[in-house]
């Protein structure tokens, strides 16, 4: 039985009308208390669902502050709209201009898939997409968590702050014969800005990255075009630090296919791993420079050098007794020279022998062993170089003003420098 109208009287919808016309003034004499309560319930039921003020309609409110304000305790009974249609219900939004907007829950024919919320501009381009997966999608039916599109091959662009000054940070993706994707920054109004790009790090369809390029010519490709020192760098904690290079082609840096450029506590480090091939450096197309896995090095193809040293330090060495170092060439050397670098300055007979200098002792290859040579005699093989002091110890004949003179040098006087030389 409805109680009360939309302007709040309360009707009876049976017909009553002869009974009342009969009995009204028994029913009210009777019923007054029980009929103003039934009204006065009514009227606050009507008050409390529907109400009107000032031109504002309220549902659950009494006091709307709204064209229509809907009050509720329950989100799920707030505002509830059916539609018939297979594309589903929506809300339409427009004004004078005739270019209003339009929400709507996606029905079973729709195109962006029954359970999805659109919005749009017009009927035909819908805007924003949530499908009933969780995807988001601007300008394009979500494949993805969150998905951006201007359009089928067409350039698309997020922005990613606002800065006037300085210029907006951006992400964009370009349709080229490649395709790429870039970040970078626009150009703003401050002078500094100018330098922006918005290429700033590029990644093409084929895997190519460029920096301050959106042509790679190569897998990285950095190009700088303001007369800028260019740099790429690379660096640690005090750890080594370098490029490792692998054509294994198991990608993985290890065995014997790999090279690396590195910095090894202060020093740099050229490093082919191959235990079998070479390092080389090449200008114009050939092979100008080469160290191979035994440290010989060619030159131009023809000059191989190979240099080893050794050293018996001051105080280290005694006469008549014989050294051993190892050269491991596999082969003989091509000579041998031996060096005395002084640790003080020696004065004999108007000459000086320097402190830190270097003297060679001429004689290195002489095998006589007599009293009056004196010499330092050196003997060698394919792997080993000897150093015999006589007894009498090493001498200096090499005195240009006094040629018979000569100079018991003594253990303490100097450290003896063995030099291997192989020159092919």
């Amino acid at each position: 039985m409805s109680h009360y109208s939309i302007t709040g009287k309360y009707i009876l919808k049976e017909d009553f009308s002869n009974l009342l016309n009969e009995n009204i003034s028994k029913i009210f004499s009777e019923s007054k208390k029980e009929i103003e309560k039934e009204l006065k319930d009514h009227q606050d039921d009507l008050l409390n669902n529907i109400s009107s003020k000032e031109g504002n309609i309220g549902i659950g409110t009494s006091d709307p502050k709204h064209k229509l304000t809907i009050k509720s305790n329950d989100l799920n009974s707030n505002l509830n709209i059916i539609g018939t249609g297979d594309k589903g219900a929506g809300i339409s939004l427009t004004n004078d201009l005739n270019n209003g907007g339009y929400i709507y829950y996606a029905g079973s024919k729709s195109d962006i898939g029954e359970g999805s919320i659109g919005i749009a501009t017009n009927k035909d381009d819908t805007k924003l997409i949530i499908k009933n997966n969780g995807n988001i999608g601007l300008g394009i039916d979500p494949i993805y968590k969150l998905h951006v599109s201007g359009g089928e091959n067409v350039k698309t662009e997020i922005g990613l702050a606002k800065s006037s000054e300085w210029g907006d940070p951006m992400i964009k993706y370009e349709p080229t014969n490649t395709n790429y994707i870039s970040l970078g920054f626009n150009k703003g109004i401050n002078q500094n800005s100018k330098y922006n790009i918005e290429n700033g790090i590029t990644i093409n369809r084929f895997g190519s990255v460029g920096i301050k390029t959106n042509d790679p010519k190569s897998n990285l490709h950095v190009k700088n075009q303001d007369k800028l020192n260019t740099w790429i760098g690379v660096s640690s904690n005090n750890r080594e630090t370098g490029l490792a290079i692998d054509n294994s082609g198991t990608h993985d840096f290890k065995g014997d296919d790999y090279a690396t450029i590195s910095i090894k506590n202060k020093d740099l480090v050229i490093e082919n791993k191959s235990r079998n091939n070479n390092l080389v450096l090449m200008t114009g197309g050939q092979d100008r420079f080469t160290i191979n896995k035994l440290g010989q090095i060619t030159i131009n193809k023809k000059l191989t050098l190979n240099k080893k040293i050794f050293r018996l330090d001051s105080g280290a060495w005694k006469y008549g007794h014989v050294y051993t170092w190892n050269h491991n060439l596999g082969y003989i050397p091509s000579f041998v020279k031996v060096y005395l670098e002084f640790i003080k300055d020696i004065d004999y007979k108007e000459n000086v022998f320097r402190n830190g200098r270097y003297y060679e002792i001429t004689n290195a290859n002489d095998t006589t062993d007599s009293n009056i040579q004196r010499g330092t005699f050196i003997t060698f093989d394919k792997n080993s170089v000897y150093l015999r002091i006589t007894k009498y110890g090493p001498m200096i004949l090499n005195i240009p003003s006094q040629p018979s003179g000569f100079y018991d040098v003594k253990p303490t006087d100097a450290n003896i420098i063995v030099k291997v030389f192989d020159l092919e």
